[in-house]
C-alpha cells in the first residue's frame, strides 16, 4: 500500500516536471505572432480587396509557436516537435522531431511510424511501445512546436503569392491574408492537394458568413489555392439581415440565400416571398410569389442566376416614434412617445428635467421632416432687394438650425404658459446647450470677444469691455442679434441686452465723394479715349 501512494505521488511530481518543462522548452522560442491569424476579413466580406501585395508572405516564422488551442483532429506531421514523457518507477522526457518520413526515433528503443495520426493516436501507440519496456508505463505526448510550410495562392489576385503556414492554418486564414481582387469568388475556391493528389471545390464564404467549416479545412504541404472570378450572382431585397447581391453557385435554393443574407428578420411578410427571374431570352422578367411560413420543403424554390428576391416588411410593424433629447438634461437619449399625446414637458420631465446652467434662452426644437429646401440665389434671373421671392431666400438661408420649431422655453418652464407646450412628433430633436454667460461683441471694437454677462449693464459698458469704438465704426448703426428670434435690431430698440445677445459694430461707408469722383474721372478717360481713336482713323484716311 506505502509502495502504491509512493509510486502515485512520484507521478504527480513528474507530471508537474513534465508540465514545467514544456512551458520552459515554450519560453525559449522566438516570439512570433500567433497563428492561425483572424478567421474573417472585412475587406473581404465586402469585396474591397487591398491592390497590391509580396509576392512572398508569411503567417509565421521557420520554426512556429502553437497557437492558441491545438484543434483535437491535429495530425502529426514531418517537422512538428513532440514531447514524449514517461512515468514509470523514473520519469523519463523526450523532446522528439517527427522526421521527413513520418517517424519518431525513439533512444534507445526504435523507430516508430506516426504518419496521418492524431495526437490522440499517436499517444495511443507510444503507450503500446513502451510497455513493452517499462513496467506500468504511462506515456503523454504534447505537441511543442508546430510545422511549417508554404501553400501558393493563384488566380483572381493582385500577385501571385507564396504563404509560409503551419499545420494548424485553415483555408480562412490564408484567403484573408491574400491580395484577393474584388470581383473574385470566395464560394467556389479550388484547393489543390497533393496528398492525395485531388482537387476539392470550396465555399469559404459559408465560413466567413455562418461560421462552418465543412469547407475550411487545413492545408498541407504543397498545397495550391487557385481563386476564380465572380460569373453569377443573385440579389436579395428587403427584410434579412444583410441584404444585397450575392455569388450565386449551382444547387443554391431560396433557403441558401436566407442563409447568406443573415436570415430573415421578424418584420418580413412570409406568405408573400416575390422571386423575379429572367425569362430564357435574359430579356423580360416574371414574377412569382412563395409562401414560406414554417419553411416547408415545398417553398424552398431552387435559384437561378439572376434571380431577385424581394422579402417585404409588414405595415406598422412595431411603430417605434422617438424623439432625442441631448445637452443639459439630467437623462439625455431617445425617448418615446404617444402620437397625439406626448407633449414638450412630459418629455423633459422623463429626461430629469434641465441641469445647472442650461439655457433655455437657447434652446430649441427641431423637425427635420419640417425642413423645407433653399432656394438657390443663382436661380432668380433679377435680383431685387424688395423681391418678395428674393426676400424668402435670404430669410430661408438666415433660418438656423434648420426645421425649427417656434417654441419659447422661458415662458413655458419659468412662467407655465401652456401655450407652448406643444405637441412632439416622431423625429424630433430637443436640444438645451449650456448657458452662456456672456455677451459677445464683434465688428469694429478694439477687443472683439465674448465680455462677461452683467444684469442691467447698457451699450455702452458692453462697448468699453471690448476696448472701444475703433475709427471706422460707425458709433450711430449697432445693431443687436437675439439668438432666440435671431432679429437682428438697432440698439436703441432694445431695452435689456440679455445673455448671448450679439452687439455688432458695423464699418462707416465708403466716402461717396471719392467714390463719385473716381467713377466720373474713369468715365472722362474713356471718353477722350474714344475721340483720341476717331481723330487718328480720320487724319489717316484723309492723308
Amino acid at each position: 500500500m506505502f509502495a502504491v501512494e509512493t509510486i502515485a505521488k512520484l507521478r504527480r511530481i513528474c507530471a508537474i516536471a513534465a508540465s514545467l518543462s514544456v512551458s520552459m522548452l515554450l519560453a525559449q522560442e522566438t516570439p512570433i505572432s500567433s497563428t492561425p491569424v483572424a478567421p474573417s476579413s472585412p475587406s473581404l466580406m465586402f469585396g474591397n480587396a487591398p491592390a497590391s501585395a509580396p509576392s512572398n508572405a508569411s503567417l509565421g516564422a521557420n520554426r512556429l509557436t502553437l497557437p492558441n488551442a491545438v484543434p483535437k483532429d491535429y495530425i502529426v506531421g514531418a517537422g512538428d516537435v513532440l514531447l514524449i514523457a514517461i512515468f514509470s518507477q523514473t520519469y523519463t522526457t523526450y523532446q522528439l522531431p517527427v522526421t521527413p518520413s513520418g517517424t519518431l526515433i525513439i533512444p534507445r528503443l526504435k523507430e516508430i511510424s506516426v504518419r496521418g495520426l492524431t495526437l490522440d493516436k499517436t499517444q495511443e501507440v507510444l503507450n503500446r511501445e513502451f510497455a513493452k519496456v517499462y513496467r506500468n508505463a504511462d506515456v503523454t505526448v504534447s505537441l511543442i512546436s508546430l510545422r511549417s510550410f508554404y501553400v501558393d495562392v493563384v488566380g483572381e489576385v493582385s500577385v501571385p503569392t507564396r504563404l509560409l503556414v503551419n499545420a494548424a492554418t485553415r483555408l480562412s486564414d490564408v484567403i484573408s491574408q491574400s491580395p484577393i481582387l474584388q470581383n473574385a469568388s470566395l464560394r467556389q475556391v479550388r484547393l489543390r492537394r497533393f496528398n492525395p493528389d485531388t482537387v476539392l471545390t470550396l465555399d469559404v464564404f459559408r465560413y466567413y458568413r455562418l461560421l462552418d467549416n465543412s469547407d475550411n479545412p487545413y492545408l498541407q504541404e504543397n498545397d495550391i489555392i487557385q481563386v476564380s472570378k465572380q460569373t453569377k450572382g443573385v440579389t436579395i431585397y428587403g427584410e434579412v439581415k444583410y441584404p444585397g447581391g450575392y455569388e450565386f453557385v449551382e444547387g443554391d435554393s431560396l433557403y441558401t440565400l436566407f442563409k447568406l443574407a443573415g436570415g430573415l428578420l421578424e418584420s418580413a411578410i412570409l406568405d408573400s416571398v416575390d422571386i423575379i427571374r429572367y425569362f430564357p431570352d435574359q430579356l423580360r422578367t416574371y414574377t412569382f410569389s412563395v409562401d414560406v411560413r414554417g419553411f416547408p420543403p415545398s417553398s424552398n424554390v431552387p435559384l437561378q442566376d439572376g434571380d431577385r428576391v424581394q422579402v417585404r416588411r409588414i405595415p406598422l410593424w412595431r411603430p417605434d416614434e422617438t424623439v432625442l433629447v441631448q445637452g443639459r438634461v439630467r437623462v439625455p437619449g431617445y425617448y418615446r412617445i404617444e402620437k397625439g399625446k406626448t407633449r414638450l414637458r412630459d418629455i423633459i420631465e422623463r429626461a430629469g428635467g434641465f441641469l445647472e446652467l442650461a439655457s433655455l434662452e437657447e434652446a430649441t426644437l427641431v423637425r427635420p421632416k419640417a425642413i423645407r429646401p433653399a432656394i438657390d440665389l443663382s436661380t432668380i434671373k433679377q435680383i431685387d432687394l424688395e423681391d418678395p421671392e428674393y426676400q424668402y431666400a435670404v430669410a430661408r438661408q438666415r433660418e438656423d438650425p434648420k426645421g425649427k420649431i417656434a417654441v419659447n422655453f422661458k415662458k413655458l418652464f419659468l412662467e407655465n404658459d401652456e401655450s407652448q407646450n406643444i405637441l412632439l412628433e416622431e423625429g424630433d430633436i430637443i436640444t438645451i446647450p449650456l448657458f452662456r454667460n456672456y455677451v459677445n461683441v464683434i465688428g469694429r471694437v478694439a477687443l472683439p470677444g465674448n465680455v462677461e454677462y452683467k444684469k442691467g449693464a447698457d451699450l455702452k459698458y458692453y462697448i468699453k469691455k471690448a476696448g472701444g469704438f475703433t475709427e471706422r465704426a460707425q458709433k450711430g448703426d449697432v445693431k443687436i442679434l437675439k439668438p432666440y428670434s435671431g432679429d437682428l435690431l438697432d440698439a436703441d430698440d432694445v431695452e435689456d441686452i440679455e445673455p448671448s445677445d450679439v452687439i455688432l459694430v458695423q464699418e462707416k461707408p465708403k466716402s461717396q465723394f471719392w467714390t463719385r469722383s473716381w467713377e466720373i474721372f474713369r468715365d472722362v478717360v474713356v471718353v477722350i479715349g474714344g475721340v483720341a481713336t476717331t481723330l487718328l482713323l480720320i487724319r489717316n484716311l484723309t492723308q
